[in-house]
């Protein structure tokens, strides 16, 4: 036989893998932009590459009578599943519209804004501009009718209206909205269409909203749409489930119809006569009828487009047409230069990463692990097979190509139909002729102790993403109920945070759950809900928060949930099998034992790729940041790990420069209090983080110690530089501030000048500081010579540090000074009371203490 790539030619795009897969995703503004890919932009291009279905020959066709006033019907409605081909189909008219006469309008709701209304694209590309039809409310029938009639015949595309009404609900209009005036458009636009002969609307709506992010608003504005649509229109299907294989030939070979179908006949018939002779055609379908079906999908076994089409078609993200095209597009380029007469479902080559992830990504990326491990890895089940298959069969490879047929088969999203591969479908898939089909049986009989993943239920082969060790553990995961696992997640949480580098929350249920204390805290969170997020940074429960920089959110990766479940119910599963002796059998204590210990160490780590996302507080937004999968075998804590990242990121911080302070307060400013600085960094979202407050102390030290700025005080507004240059004693008190470094010099230079005066320039005069020459406490000015002063005050609580820039003044202008304490109202430990001694010691002050 011939190989397939002879008979039926790729197209270039395919052989010199130009083909990149947003080729198969329509856009029909695009096409109207004349910007994309060639096979829609381009007329000749575009239906030499389009099979015209029965259903789409028919709506061209009646869209055509339309527009030249030969009746047929003014709006129509192309209702598909999600890609179906509507798109495809509105193309089709778009480039038709030109060879009718006919002026075309293109509203496309993806394109769409909430500034924009359809009533004034409409005007805009018939008229070039915005004038009769302008305004946020519906223009009424007539007003468009009148429009409409100057430019006939239109043509009026309408495609992913659906999406735009979503945006337009946001747009409020005194008592309505937008969505609410465009629904109304729609029925006054197929109620003028009716009343204008040489006028056509078609509009595409899905047939479902899985594909829109807000469903039920969805399902709410398409059942509007649809009802007030459904009064005039038309509802018309392009494509029929029976039009796939040609289609698919169509658009990924360039050999014509009648070409392929005669030079594929020797194949055909050599293989269906292979299959009756082995006794393996369908049990439904005769010789004559098998080889039917084989004629209309060749170069594909009938069994790859039924599979692809209704299997994986059944899961939403798939696609239908459009998936089946963009997965097979694929398979041609992988096998366009084997020697493979035809294309079965074993052809699919799982190690070709396009292939492999177009797969993974509609049943999850679990099932990853699962085809390395039993088919393609170089010592996986599979390729064991192989080898035991002996000489004469090892390079035919049939357990790999029988393993690739089930997981082909293995798939199919919500019930209905059979799952998996009967014995005689894998045969047609891994079998060609001169090869007894026999040995198939005995690969798979030799799977069952091979395979980690495949099961059998009802004579049929499947691949699940569960290690077959027995049914006894499956039926235990099935068991366990939601509040089990939610416990266990909790409890696997609570184990894995480790060692608190931050304040660590496990799933808060609100606002109230959370400290509004001024320290770095970290909330994982059970669900990625951003609204959530923001509610607990926004409040305190029924208080405002003040520290919306403070906290740090981790939340899970959905796309992980599924191994983290199946692990999780699996180590609970097997601890219950464990606890209840009677359900095993004393041979398999030590295999459940064994499973339980790897299932436990495997799960620190998938705790940790599935708690992945952070959502750090920036400013006006949550900057979302994913941590990776994980290093197998980290032993550090989720904690401690995030504390790691976050410094590396530069979001929290250990150590901060001086420069960093001074341009945060000082920029145009002579000094700034430090007491509010390191809550502020916690409170404005965006600001650095601190890790504590010495942090932010560290700074200030630093900065004084390298003269970058000074320390000091400012009281009753004057303002004093205790420290700069030296070594700062910084307290955070009321009063106590940063100055900048010219003024800190200005002060200084004052004070060496000795030209200052008591509360002058350079100068401080402590709060509450009075003359007291007779022993008496007073206010007023400090009389007597200046050449000595006696000065008694009583210090309030809490401003010890505010009398530093009296003392630096006192020391700059006597040489001789005295001092005398009396403190009461409060106790000292003889402990307290030696050091204080010990200290005037140490600085040479002589000194008595009672």
């Amino acid at each position: 036989m011939k190989p397939f790539h002879i008979i039926a030619t790729p197209h270039d795009d395919i052989v010199q893998k130009r083909l990149t897969m947003d080729v198969f995703a329509a856009d029909l503004w695009d096409t109207y932009q004349g910007r994309g890919p060639e096979e829609y932009t381009d007329h000749d291009t575009f239906f030499r590459k389009t099979h015209m279905t029965a259903n789409m020959s028919e709506i061209l066709g009646g869209v055509q009578r339309r527009l030249a006033g030969d009746g047929g019907d003014g709006f129509q409605h192309i209702e598909t599943p999600f890609g179906g081909g509507k798109t495809h189909a509105l193309i089709a008219m778009y480039h038709k519209a030109r060879e009718w006469g006919a002026k075309c309008v293109v509203i496309v709701g993806t394109a769409m804004g909430p500034e924009d209304t359809v009533w004034g694209k409409i005007e805009e590309q018939l008229d070039g501009r915005v004038d009769a039809l302008s305004g946020k409310l519906a223009p009424g029938r007539e007003n468009l009718r009148h429009v409409l009639e100057r430019h006939e015949p239109v043509l009026i595309l309408i495609d992913e209206l659906l999406p735009y009404v979503s945006v337009a609900a946001g747009v409020k209009l005194n008592d309505t909205n937008l969505a609410t005036q465009t629904i109304t458009f729609i029925q006054q636009l197929s109620e003028a269409t009716s009343t204008l002969d040489r006028v056509c609307v078609v509009a595409s709506f899905p047939a479902s909203v899985l594909e829109m992010a807000d469903r039920k608003t969805a399902e709410e504005l398409l059942a509007k749409i649809s009802k007030v649509s459904g009064r005039k229109e038309r509802k018309i299907t392009p494509v029929d489930p029976n039009d796939v294989p040609s289609i698919i030939r169509s658009r990924l070979f360039s050999s014509p119809e009648d070409e392929i179908r005669l030079k594929s006949a020797e194949t055909i018939s050599e293989f269906v006569d292979y299959c009756k002779n082995e006794s393996i055609l369908p049990p439904d379908k005769t010789a004559v009828e098998y080889k039917k079906m084989f004629e209309g999908t060749y170069p594909f076994l009938p069994e790859v487009i039924s599979v692809l089409y209704h299997n994986w078609g059944s899961f939403s993200s798939f696609q239908r047409t459009r998936g089946v095209l963009r997965l097979l597009s694929q398979v041609v380029y992988a096998l366009k230069d084997s020697d493979r007469p035809y294309i079965s479902l074993s052809d699919f080559d799982l190690k070709d990463d396009g292939i492999r992830r177009e797969l993974l990504e509609h049943i999850g990326g679990e099932f990853d692990s699962v085809i390395s491990k039993d088919i393609t890895d170089s010592d996986s089940g599979a390729r064991r097979a192989d080898d035991d298959a002996g000489a004469s069969h090892r390079g035919l490879h049939i357990g790999t190509k029988s393993a690739v047929a089930i997981f082909m088969c293995s798939f199919k999203s919500g019930g209905g139909g059979n799952s998996g591969a009967t014995l005689d479908e894998i045969k047609r898939a891994a079998c060609r002729e001169g090869v007894h089909s026999s040995i198939v049986g005995n690969t798979i009989e030799n799977f069952k102790s091979k395979m980690s993943y495949i099961k059998s239920e009802d004579n049929r082969y499947l691949f699940t993403s569960e290690p077959n060790i027995n049914r006894l553990k499956m039926d235990k995961m099935d068991s366990i109920s939601d509040a089990e696992l939610d416990d266990g997640e909790r409890s696997l949480l609570r184990t894995n945070v480790g060692p608190h580098k931050i304040s660590t929350r496990v799933w808060p249920s609100g606002p109230s759950d959370i400290d509004d204390a001024p320290s770095l805290k970290l909330a994982i969170m059970k669900e990625e809900d951003v609204k959530k997020f923001e509610e607990i940074l926004d409040s305190k429960g029924g208080a405002p928060r003040i520290y919306r920089n403070s906290i740090i959110f981790l939340c899970p990766s959905e796309t992980e949930r599924g191994q983290l479940v199946e692990l999780l119910k699996g180590k609970m599963a097997l601890g219950k099998i464990l606890a209840d002796r009677s359900g095993i059998k004393p041979e398999q204590k030590k295999e459940v034992e064994k499973d339980l210990r790897s299932t436990a160490e495997s799960l620190p780590h998938s705790i940790r790729k599935y708690y992945r996302n952070l959502y750090i507080p920036d400013k006006g937004k949550l900057k979302k940041y994913d941590m990776g999968i994980p290093m197998v075998g980290d032993s550090k804590g989720i904690s401690e790990n995030i504390f790691n990242i976050l410094k590396s990121q530069q979001e929290v911080h250990e150590s901060i420069g001086p420069l960093v302070i001074q341009d945060e307060y000082l920029e145009g400013q002579e000094y700034a209090r430090t007491a509010p600085m390191y809550e502020s960094m916690l409170s404005l979202k965006g600001s650095r983080r601190p890790v504590s407050k010495s942090v932010v102390k560290e700074a200030i030290v630093q900065g004084v110690r390298q003269k970058t700025f000074g320390v000091g005080t400012v009281v009753n507004g004057i303002t004093s530089c205790l420290y700069f240059g030296d070594e700062a004693q910084v307290e955070f008190s009321d009063n106590e501030v940063i100055i900048a470094k010219a003024v800190c010099e200005q002060l200084m230079a004052v004070d060496k000048g000795g030209e200052g005066e008591v509360g002058g320039e350079g100068e401080v005069g402590g709060e509450g500081a009075t003359e007291n020459t007779q022993g008496q406490q007073g206010k007023g000015e400090i009389s007597g010579s200046h050449n000595s002063i006696v000065l008694t005050f009583d210090l309030p609580e809490g401003k010890m540090s505010d009398i530093w820039g009296v003392l630096r003044l006192i020391n700059s202008k006597y040489r001789s000074i005295r001092f005398e304490i009396c403190a009461s109202d409060g106790s000292m430990a003889d402990g307290d009371a030696a050091r204080l001694s010990q200290a005037l010691d140490q600085i040479g002050a002589r000194h008595s203490l009672n």
